[in-house]
């Protein structure tokens, strides 16, 4: 809508006009917003690193809801590094203590958490590739990429990728790149089968972006 937003470590979210970048409204969150906030519709939604996510309007900045997720099951008190992903009515972000979690888009209203072995420091890719549920892909510090299912957060299967991973997954066609800095690699696994059909010898945050024709390695 012609709006960029942003967010501060000073915990302060931005909603500025693209052509000018004059400011037209702020929201303050108190805790350092370390994400990049998403937008689905005429919905800001982001996270600080007190682990609370938010949703808000994205014309006026009102306050739509907000979810302390310190207070909700499993509790802990981890912050949210990762940027959040809006797919099938939810909001699907991870905690960089390890935990996924799955908000309602309207309410607000935790539908479903994971938690994992390590730290998440990397955004969810959701995606429904034929033959599967919409998905949930993010890895995990603990050296394993995870395939949620994104109505009920059950595990459908995981990956071990070899060493901690940093940065987000990304999904073309029916294969889920990531990476890992201990292997050096980046690698493709095929969502159907779950095994490794890809492999390149540099490893990135988001290794594989594409433009509907080719692969894009970084």
């Amino acid at each position: 809508g012609g709006r960029l937003f942003v967010g501060s470590e000073a915990g302060t979210l931005y909603a500025l006009d693209a052509d000018s970048g004059r400011t037209e409204w702020t929201f303050d969150a108190d805790t350092p917003i370390k994400a990049s906030p998403s937008v689905d519709g005429n919905r800001v939604f982001a996270a600080d690193y007190a682990g609370q996510m938010f949703s808000l309007d994205a014309t006026d900045g009102k306050l739509a809801w907000s979810t302390d997720t310190t207070k909700t099951s499993p509790g802990g008190d981890g912050g949210f590094y990762s940027s959040p992903a809006v797919a099938g009515g939810k909001v699907f972000a991870g905690r960089d203590d390890g935990t996924v979690y799955a908000f309602d888009r309207n309410t607000g209203k935790q539908s479903w958490s994971f938690e994992t072995s390590g730290p998440i420091y990397g955004s969810p890719a959701v995606a429904e590739v034929p033959g599967t549920p919409l998905t949930v892909y993010i890895g995990s510090y603990d050296s394993r990429l995870y395939a949620l299912d994104a109505a009920s957060g059950k595990k459908l299967w995981d990956y071990d990728v070899g060493g901690p991973v940093p940065g987000t997954a990304t999904v073309i066609g029916h294969t889920v790149y990531t990476s890992s800095f201990k292997t050096v690699e980046s690698v493709g696994i095929d969502v159907l089968s779950h095994r490794k059909t890809f492999s390149f010898d540099s490893p990135g945050y988001t290794p594989m972006i594409s433009d509907g024709r080719n692969l894009f390695l970084i």
